[in-house]
């Protein structure tokens, strides 16, 4: 059992309870931080086939995300610190290797917070796309608009940052809310048209078969996918009972992820597993397209903006504190 944390510094940030985030605020945070729903994943499937696909989603976070979230539950509960693991390396190893952490992190971020704004013009395009089909107009060309509406992406996430961490909670609830029940329609669309027996021998033939050399390439992805749970520890200061609510918050990701990454997959992989359409080019929309028609794809394009725009801000947050107790910390 590890001792109370006495903090090191007075609290960076003073919030009333009702400024602060709550549970649900919390879970959806830590899910847009880890997670966002499985759109990123296509590649994995192309890559490693649809059985070692599935094992890995299955294995991975039971082997490497769930050591991860007991060491981020175990250490902001300690030290609910704003500033999160830079607090963590700071009282381990000393302040030369903290700012070594928190400088690299927030130089790696301008690397993560870059993909949000080519997803979601790449998302754009489908969305709008389909739409102009499904009425019947002619298809839109944004190519003129593709910089202003990145930029005006970016432009948002500032704005609604800069309102607090209040405001990104709140709206992080409304994304997740729309991003999960999108996959649970096309789970059940898939589960009124789909063979499930079919699924079941498809993937053991599919693990019979060789993928020789794809297994570290697949787990790239899987663990790119996996991670960041200790990134939501950067603003425990601004969160209601951090204490109680991170643990609880955590292993709710947790859980909602390994449903949320494995479920799609299965359904998608149980109508194609053709490479050229699991790559992040076609992506998510083309397979729900293939699985309930024009609409579902479209709905997932919806929903792949929602969660670009909900990646970025859950990134912004947990990044933007970490000047700041540097700053405080001289």
């Amino acid at each position: 059992m590890l001792a109370p944390h006495r903090e090191t510094h007075p609290s960076v940030v003073q919030l009333s309870p009702e400024r602060r985030l709550n549970l649900l605020a919390l879970i959806s945070l830590i899910f847009f931080t880890t997670c966002g729903g499985a759109f990123g994943l296509e590649p994995l499937v192309g890559a490693v086939g649809p059985g070692w696909a599935v094992m890995l989603i299955i294995i991975t976070p039971l082997a490497w995300s769930f050591p991860a979230a007991l060491m981020a539950a175990e250490l902001t509960t300690l030290m609910p610190e704003e500033g999160g693991y830079y607090i963590w390396v700071r009282e381990a190893l000393g302040s030369f290797c903290a700012v070594q952490q928190a400088w690299w992190t927030m130089t790696i971020s301008v690397v993560w917070l870059a993909m949000s704004p080519a997803l979601f013009v790449s998302y754009f395009t489908f969305f709008a796309t389909s739409i102009a089909r499904l009425v019947g107009a002619p298809d839109l060309s944004i190519s003129v608009i593709r910089w202003p509406l990145a930029v005006l992406f970016i432009a948002s996430g500032v704005a609604l940052n800069l309102r607090g961490a209040r405001e990104v909670g709140r709206s992080t609830k409304v994304s997740s809310y729309i991003v999960l029940a999108s996959f649970v329609l096309l789970v059940l669309v898939w589960l009124k048209v789909g063979p499930m027996p079919s699924v079941v021998d498809f993937i053991r033939r599919d693990l019979a078969s060789s993928h020789k050399g794809a297994l570290l390439l697949g787990l790239s992805y899987i663990i790119y996918n996996t991670s960041g749970w200790e990134n939501a520890s950067t603003y425990a200061d601004e969160v209601d009972e951090p204490r109680h609510n991170y643990p609880r918050a955590l292993a709710v990701a947790l859980l909602v992820m390994i449903l949320c990454y494995l479920l799609p997959v299965i359904a998608g992989v149980s109508t194609t597993s053709d490479p050229a359409v699991w790559n992040s080019d076609a992506g998510r929309p083309v397979i729900a397209q293939r699985i309930g028609g024009r609409w579902l794809g479209s709905l997932l394009a919806g929903a792949g903006l929602i969660s670009t725009m909900g990646l970025f801000n859950a990134q912004l947050l947990y990044v933007s504190r970490l000047p700041v107790v540097l700053a405080c910390d001289g």
